[in-house]
């Protein structure tokens, strides 16, 4: 009896220690997540970009890990920008998500390849309907010059890319122009203010 009530207790105590590391160990990777999440800087986008330039707008929003703009460029043609920043070690959603949850039926239309000056940027282009309007955006993911136009492919460059992988952050952009019949042009319009945000990330 006195052997198996020995027995018992430190079956007991070891139960007690494992959960105490798990709990431990629970509470310091909250500790993590909490630190990369307070370390990001608040974005900030300049006032000009390329012949684009920002003005004030109900819609317009600054925190911590996400920033939307307007934008306006000489021939008039207005579009929308977000970004949003993300610790590296947070889920990853489809860029898609919240048009689906708006109901606003986005449809992927093809993947832009587009050559910059520092890399190639890949996005999605997606053609979605908000407010009765019809609209076509560019999406992708973004660390450094790494770029990916959807989730899948972004979990392949991150598990390849040991930049990416080792990155604090990353981005997820958007960029919106209100169908103006003319889709070339659009399409010409949303691949020149794309390029000139996924300049900018690169430095941030």
């Amino acid at each position: 009896m006195p052997t198996t009530l020995s027995s018992n207790f430190l079956k007991a105590l070891i139960s007690v220690a494992l959960c105490l590391a798990t709990f431990g160990s629970f509470r310091f990777a909250q500790a993590i997540t909490r630190v990369k999440v307070s370390n990001v800087a608040t974005m900030k986008l300049p006032k000009e970009l390329g012949d684009w330039k920002t003005f004030e707008s109900p819609t317009d929003i600054s925190k911590a890990d996400v920033i939307a703009r307007k934008y306006m460029n000489k021939a008039g043609s207005m579009a929308g920008v977000v970004v949003r920043t993300s610790p590296s070690n947070a889920v990853l959603h489809d860029l898609t998500s919240c048009l689906i949850n708006a109901q606003a039926n986005p449809v992927v239309e093809n993947d832009e390849h587009i050559q910059t000056h520092s890399g190639t940027l890949s996005a999605s282009l997606v053609s979605f309907e908000m407010k009765n309007a019809q609209k076509l955006a560019l999406l992708w993911f973004q660390a450094g010059t790494q770029t990916a136009s959807n989730r899948w492919s972004w979990r392949l460059i991150s598990s390849t890319s040991p930049a990416v992988r080792e990155a604090p952050i990353y981005f997820q952009a958007e960029v919106t122009i209100k169908s103006s019949g003319d889709k070339q042009t659009d399409i010409t319009h949303l691949r020149e203010l794309s390029t000139c945000i996924y300049e900018e990330l690169i430095h941030h």
